[in-house]
């Protein structure tokens, strides 16, 4: 088994006695590196007012967020069957964001990085530091994905995340449940 040359592309590459083919073979190896960037912006028009029950009505504050991440991956065994023939898939995500509020200058800056085992285990490990709210904490999450190998498909996430000062972090648990309806009737 070949490692990823120096210099190469991003992108999917197979190695292995059937990789030329396109056949996975238990010998055969995917390796696929992908950067990913992005931007948002939020309330840039003015028009965003938050009326609040209790208090004032508050203007939402005008912010741009960039970020950016890379994805590698790795994944061995031969195509078909239950579970795609995979013996072994691992993911590495590593992320920034930094945002900012323009009518007051703040800026937030968050990181992380992410593992996934078989596309169906995940760990996550972050960190948020917004000095305006006093925020300089770790995050940490995992989930469990069953998408991938069956018709159905069931999903739960858990994050640990930091709140404002004299606050506690706050726990967050997601479930989702989908139906693959072309696996389903065989399409």
């Amino acid at each position: 088994m070949e490692a990823v040359p120096d210099g190469a592309p991003a992108g999917p590459f197979r190695f292995g006695r059937d990789a030329i083919s396109g056949n996975r073979s238990p010998e055969s190896v995917l390796v696929y590196r992908n950067p990913i960037v992005g931007a948002s912006r939020l309330h840039l028009g003015g028009a965003g007012v938050a009326d609040y029950p209790v208090g004032r009505p508050e203007e939402l504050p005008r912010q741009v967020h960039v970020g950016g991440g890379f994805r590698f991956g790795v994944e061995a065994g031969e195509s078909g069957g239950l579970t795609d023939g995979r013996f072994l898939s691992l993911e590495v995500l590593l992320g920034w964001e930094r945002g900012k509020d323009l009518s007051s200058g703040d800026a937030v800056e968050r990181e992380g990085i992410e593992f996934r085992l078989f596309r169906a285990f995940s760990y996550r490990w972050g960190r948020v530091d917004d000095p305006e709210a006093g925020i300089q904490e770790d995050t940490r999450g995992y989930g469990i994905a069953l998408e991938e190998f069956l018709p159905f498909g069931f999903r739960y996430d858990y994050a640990e995340a930091p709140r404002a000062v004299d606050i506690p972090a706050v726990a967050r648990h997601a479930f989702s449940l989908s139906v693959d309806t072309d696996r389903l009737f065989g399409r």
